[in-house]
């Protein structure tokens, strides 16, 4: 079954480590979303199913973060959403478009 799977990864240039992350990163497979709980090892190594997951058919929707009871979207440095806050850029910028109100009452 090794084998076979790794025939078929060899077509999409992947190892069976990176099929596994794909696996891992799937709300769906990874039954986070609670949709399905039958991903097994033996599903995975399927090369019918590795051509499922290599195409994306079980890839994370945008805007579908797993839990449907969740607002916000996962952070941190696997998510690929990260913060663009820059504390001190926005105090330049607030300061620097109030300036001339900030100048009148002082």
């Amino acid at each position: 079954m090794i084998d076979m799977a790794n025939i078929k990864l060899k077509e999409y240039g992947k190892t069976l480590e990176e099929l596994f992350k794909i696996v891992d990163d799937s709300d769906f497979l990874s039954g986070r979303n609670g949709k399905w709980t039958g991903c097994s090892l033996e599903w995975v190594l399927k090369p019918a199913n590795i051509t499922k997951i290599m195409e994306g058919n079980y890839a994370n929707q945008e805007g579908n973060y797993g839990n449907s009871n969740s607002l916000q979207p996962p952070l941190g440095k696997n998510s690929g959403i990260t913060s663009s806050y820059d504390l001190e850029e926005y105090e330049n910028k607030v300061v620097i478009e109030n300036w001339g109100d900030l100048m009148h009452n002082a």
